[in-house]
């Protein structure tokens, strides 16, 4: 569960990059230069030709992660912000059965052509959206002398990756996306966005590797016109975060259950699915919601009752919300917890607190960082029952609270 290792999503450490960027010769950076940059500042930045950039793993001396920053290394197609928090050498050397002064880094930022990126485009296309970048695959590997290479796992930590769209872009209306191929499916990616002389770049936050590019939407649902939640809920439909229940029609007003909204809160973060498990006696493993109540489990998102079930689809309470954001912002790397004696001035605003029990602590945690509103000036009905609407405030809420999206 946890997540708020090392500042989750900033990568641990807000350090700017100070000193010029280190030029990558042949490929490779030099040891001495960014040992040598790593002793001056906790943020340094490697330049690279070409597709593939390799960094010894004795280049970042512990003394300098102790800071926490990053390694930031930029290609042509690309930028990589690799937190402090993810550097294991002793891990990989021991994924890798050798000693960690022998692993070497192998960072790929390689734009996709030919039929790869038709593929890619085509995805794009029939999921409604228009591609405004070039499909790139980010990867990082530990590999050892020999060239036996594994993945880099990052754990919780949300490790930025930079694509430029080389235009202007409506931050409303566009995202980045992760790129399935396989499944022909584009999944939401937390993407914040800058736009300097005219070009936006787009920075996707995630904690995994893949195929990333950028996508513009233009939804709207007929029922929404008016609605107090429109603004909410076109950008995140806009964002690939919630679904309308047609091309046309959202119903707003409709509740939500336990399942859906689990299912929500695993799209806000972009996690990668986890293999259904038999935790819950009344999750089915055929169930269209198995898979997205076993990743918020692991993920530390969602608990069950004492009798073992999840009750999927039972309708979701306000209570039950508060405590799946206030985790959810946790896994983030941001932790919003309250002290008794605040808890107790925060719900004293409401009149209706007095039989609060479990959900206490969250409740007064997700009010204090906006995550949530009371019904009324005076009263909070945690009991009540959201609707999809109110679903989609709270997310929204959350996603610009983690800087997940602008």
């Amino acid at each position: 569960g946890g997540g708020n290792n090392g500042g989750g999503n900033n990568g641990g450490g807000n350090s700017g990059i100070v000193g010029k960027p280190i030029e990558a010769v042949g490929g490779k950076a030099d040891i001495a230069e960014l040992r040598k940059a790593f002793e001056a500042s906790s943020t340094v930045e490697v330049r690279f030709p070409g597709n593939t950039l390799e960094v010894s793993a004795a280049a970042w001396p512990d003394t300098a992660r102790a800071n926490g920053g990053a390694l930031v290394v930029s290609g042509e197609h690309g930028a990589y912000r690799f937190p402090a928090p993810v550097w294991k050498p002793e891990q990989w050397a021991a994924e890798l059965g050798t000693e960690a002064s022998e692993i070497t880094l192998r960072f790929t930022m390689a734009k996709l052509d030919g039929s790869e990126a038709e593929q890619a485009g085509s995805t794009v296309q029939a999921a409604g959206g228009k591609q405004l970048s070039d499909a790139v695959h980010f990867e990082v590997e530990a590999v050892r002398a020999d060239g036996k290479s594994v993945p880099v796992s990052f754990g919780s930590v949300y490790a930025a990756r930079e694509i430029s769209t080389n235009r202007s872009v409506d931050p409303s209306k566009a995202t980045g996306v992760q790129v399935l191929p396989d499944s022909r499916q584009i999944r939401f990616v937390p993407t914040v966005f800058r736009t300097e002389n005219g070009v936006t770049t787009a920075s996707l936050k995630r904690n995994g590797n893949s195929i990333y590019t950028i996508v513009q939407n233009d939804k709207s649902f007929a029922d929404m016109a008016g609605h107090w939640a429109q603004a909410d809920v076109t950008l995140l439909a806009n964002k690939l975060v919630i679904d309308g229940v047609s091309e046309t029609r959202f119903d707003p007003d409709r509740g939500i259950t336990r399942a859906e909204f689990a299912s929500l809160l695993v799209r806000s973060l972009g996690l990668s699915p986890v293999a259904a498990s038999a935790r819950f006696s009344d999750v089915a493993s055929g169930a269209w919601y198995a898979l997205d109540v076993a990743t918020a489990a692991s993920a530390g998102l969602i608990g069950g009752f004492e009798d073992g079930s999840f009750r999927p689809d039972q309708s979701v309470k306000r209570e039950e919300q508060a405590a799946m954001l206030v985790r959810a912002l946790s896994y983030a790397g941001f932790d919003i917890g309250v002290s008794e004696s605040k808890q107790a001035e925060i719900l004293g605003r409401f009149r209706d607190t007095a039989s609060l029990s479990w959900a206490r602590k969250d409740l007064a945690a997700a009010i204090n960082a906006g995550l949530i509103d009371g019904m009324t000036g005076n009263t909070l009905e945690a009991q009540g029952l959201a609707t999809r609407a109110q679903s989609a405030a709270m997310l929204k809420r959350l996603l610009v609270k983690a800087d997940f999206i602008d």
